[in-house]
Formats: structure tokens, C-alpha cells, sequence
């Protein structure tokens, strides 16, 4: 609920369902959880969406390689072990991105 920056449940249960994420329920538990990937995924979608119809090719490749390279970076932000310098962008395109969402 904090990543939408939504106040209930259910508002956040309606996004899911709209973005086609999946909430699982454990059996004889009242606790809801989603997968971590799908659901980062559907909040990059639109912006995906936006690059197909504005962008090449290779830069929607680019795109993909770093958006992998961003979640595991993220995974290892959450257990404490960053490793910045493992992503080498492999194009001005690249740098370019990677430089505005650091920023």
C-alpha cells in the first residue's frame, strides 16, 4: 500500500485487479500477499506502453535489459547488499537513462 501511496486496502485490491496482478491468499489465513515481480512490473507498465509507441526498437531492448538489472538492484538494495557498479549500460541510450532515473 505505501509504493501506491493509497490509504485502503480495497482501493489497492481494485489496482491489482486492474492491472492484472494476482493476490494470493495463504489457506486458513486471512493474510493477502502478491508476487514482488509482477506486481513492479505492472507499475512500469504504462510507461512501457508509452516507450513502445514512441521509441526504437533497441531502445525498448535497453529498456527491458534495465528494468531486470533494476529489480534485482532493488532485491539487494532490501537485503542490504548494494552492488552499484555491477549494471554497465551498453549504449549512449542506456547512460542516458540510467543517468535520469538516478538523479
Amino acid at each position: 500500500m505505501k509504493e501506491l501511496v493509497y490509504k485502503d486496502r480495497r482501493s489497492v485490491w481494485n489496482w491489482c485487479r486492474k492491472m492484472g496482478v494476482r493476490i494470493f491468499c495463504d489457506i486458513g489465513s486471512n493474510r493477502k500477499y502478491l508476487n514482488r515481480e509482477e506486481f513492479e512490473f505492472a507499475k512500469c507498465r504504462e510507461i512501457f506502453k508509452y516507450i513502445n509507441r514512441k521509441n526504437k526498437p533497441e531502445y525498448i531492448q535497453s529498456n527491458i535489459k534495465f528494468f531486470s538489472e533494476y529489480l534485482e538492484a532493488k532485491e539487494n538494495k532490501e537485503k542490504k547488499q548494494i552492488n552499484y557498479h555491477k549494471y554497465v549500460p551498453s549504449s549512449e541510450i542506456e547512460a542516458s537513462y540510467l543517468s535520469r532515473l538516478l538523479s
